[in-house]
C-alpha cells in the first residue's frame, strides 16, 4: 500500500493561515510588552516623585514665613472639642484640625537630633518643650512645620495645603 502526502516541496500557507500566525505572535509580543510596562510603573512612579512632587519637601525646605503667635485663650476660643494632643520625643504637640507627621532630624545629618512635625491644614498648633509652651495660628488651607530644638520652638508655614485623595 502506498500513501501520497504531496510532493517534496515545502508546505504552503493555506488561505488565512498567514494572518492567523501573525496575529498569534503579535498578541504574544503585545502581552509581554504590556506586562513589562505595567511592571515598571511602580519604579517610574517612585523616581518621578509620585503625587506629591509639587508639595514642599520638609527635609530640605529652609522654611517659609513664621506662624502667627497667639495666646492660650485664642488657641482654645470657639472649639467645642478638645485639641488633639500627642507626644513625640521630649516635646508635646496639640492641634485643632489637620493631621501631623513627625520625625527626628539632626542638623546637617550630625549632632543632636530634634523633633520636627509637619502639620497638614491645622487651624492652630501648640507645642511644649523644656517647660515652655507656645501657641500659633496657621489659618485654614496652609501647612506648617514645627521644630523643637534646644534653642527653642519654631513654627513656619510650609505652603498651601493640597489634598490628594487616596494617599
Amino acid at each position: 500500500m502506498v500513501r501520497d502526502y504531496g510532493g517534496v516541496d515545502l508546505p504552503r500557507w493555506r488561505p488565512g493561515q498567514r494572518g492567523l500566525f501573525l496575529r498569534h505572535w503579535l498578541a504574544q509580543i503585545l502581552l509581554v510588552a504590556g506586562f513589562l510596562v505595567f511592571a515598571s510603573l511602580p519604579t517610574a512612579f517612585a523616581i518621578s516623585g509620585g503625587f506629591h512632587s509639587d508639595k514642599p519637601d520638609f527635609a530640605t525646605q529652609a522654611g517659609g514665613p513664621p506662624c502667627r503667635e497667639i495666646s492660650e485663650a485664642e488657641f482654645n476660643r470657639g472649639w467645642a472639642d478638645p485639641p488633639r494632643r500627642f507626644r513625640f520625643g521630649a516635646a508635646t504637640f496639640a492641634r485643632h484640625r489637620g493631621d501631623a507627621d513627625c520625625t527626628a532630624r539632626a542638623p546637617g545629618g550630625v549632632g543632636r537630633a530634634f523633633a520636627t512635625c509637619n502639620f497638614d491644614a491645622p487651624w492652630a498648633i501648640a507645642a511644649t518643650f523644656d517647660g515652655k509652651t507656645r501657641w500659633w495660628s496657621v489659618g485654614g488651607g496652609y501647612s506648617a512645620t514645627v521644630d523643637a530644638r534646644r534653642s527653642g520652638l519654631t513654627c513656619r508655614i510650609s505652603g498651601k495645603f493640597h489634598y490628594y485623595p487616596g494617599t
